[in-house]
């Protein structure tokens, strides 16, 4: 009787502590978020073993997977950490309704996250990778097959890439509907550019407006433009340059 007690209070702590570790790791990504700009955690190979493979894990983690070298890789970041910003400002690292906490990460190409490459069958970078919580209750094989609707592998055919695709694409994912405003900051600092830029413009227009109703000025400026639209006319025919192209 007294093993069986005591096999019974060993699975109640063992099942106790995986409750707990649950929300403590949800704590340990809030608290590295915080530490870094824009709320951007920056993992390693442990690290990704352990926020993202190992149970529980009651949040969705999104990685982007990127490698020293890669210029586009570089742009691309800055417009995912304006989302991940974007994120944690309207606390998407906290459950709401439904919707589990969304924590952005990074992953950079090396000899020990090589092999997590693999496994997604990355060939090249940068590629965005959303990991639900509920695939996690799936078998490997089948966890494999849905992941795919999960992964954004990043082509040259994506185009542009701006924050507003990503937030979009993060959006559909997550199920949330996170908007982007723009910063008070930012709007006032580019509202004080245009107010300098209209005060600079109206200040020649008042001292040199004698030049401005010149006609020998405009003939000048037209001729100067006609001749540069032509040579640029005439660089495409030499060369062959289509004015527009297909991306295959």
């Amino acid at each position: 009787m007294s093993l069986n007690y005591l096999c019974l209070l060993l699975l109640i702590s063992q099942s106790v502590s995986i409750i707990e570790s649950g929300p403590l790791k949800s704590k340990k990504l809030r608290s590295l978020s915080s530490e870094s700009e824009g709320g951007l955690i920056s993992l390693n190979a442990t690290g990704y073993k352990y926020f993202m493979e190992e149970t529980p894990r009651p949040y969705d983690l999104i990685v982007f997977f990127t490698s020293e070298g890669c210029t586009l890789c570089k742009d691309l970041m800055d417009e995912y950490a304006m989302v991940s910003a974007m994120y944690t400002a309207s606390n998407g690292q906290y459950a709401k309704n439904k919707n589990r906490p969304v924590f952005f990460a990074s992953l950079s190409y090396s000899g020990t996250t090589h092999k997590i490459f693999l496994e997604h069958g990355f060939t090249s970078v940068p590629n965005i990778v959303y990991y639900p919580q509920r695939l996690l209750k799936l078998k490997k094989e089948s966890r494999v097959l849905h992941m795919k609707t999960f992964v954004w592998e990043i082509s040259g055919n994506d185009g542009h890439i701006t924050h507003s695709k990503v937030l979009e694409w993060v959006n559909q994912k997550s199920r949330r509907q996170v908007v982007y405003r723009e910063s008070i900051v930012r709007l006032l600092f580019v509202l004080a550019l245009l107010a300098c830029f209209a005060y600079k413009a109206g200040s020649i227009l008042y001292n040199y407006h004698a030049w401005f109703n010149d006609t020998r000025l405009w003939l000048v400026v037209s001729i100067l433009v006609y001749v540069i639209c032509m040579a640029g006319m005439v660089s495409n025919l030499i060369h062959n340059t289509p004015f527009t192209k297909t991306d295959n």
